[in-house]
């Protein structure tokens, strides 16, 4: 699997099956992907996708409350912190 986000555009590309396996206009740029058990977490300047792992559906879909400024992983939870300084954790299931 690879993926890239350039802008608003987000693609992940399936190298066994050797085709586009997502590709998905955004509503805001893209900042950062990683990958956290089974998921995608895709944050965007505003938002933050779930992207399951296996096939490629956007899970769950999360509205941020400031500019996304960074994401750290503490196993299955990921932090997102914003420009102002503040955190918000999400649980990926």
């Amino acid at each position: 699997m690879y993926a890239v986000g350039i802008d608003e555009q987000f693609a992940v590309v399936d190298f066994n099956s050797k085709q586009v396996a997502l590709n998905i206009e955004l509503s805001f740029p893209y900042h950062e992907a990683r990958v956290v058990s089974t998921s995608i977490v895709l944050a965007c300047e505003l938002e933050v996708l779930i992207i399951d792992i296996h096939n490629y559906h956007v899970i769950d879909w999360r509205s941020l409350p400031d500019i996304y400024y960074s994401m750290d992983l503490e196993g299955d939870k990921v932090n997102i912190t914003f420009m102002d300084g503040n955190v918000v954790s999400i649980q990926i299931k």
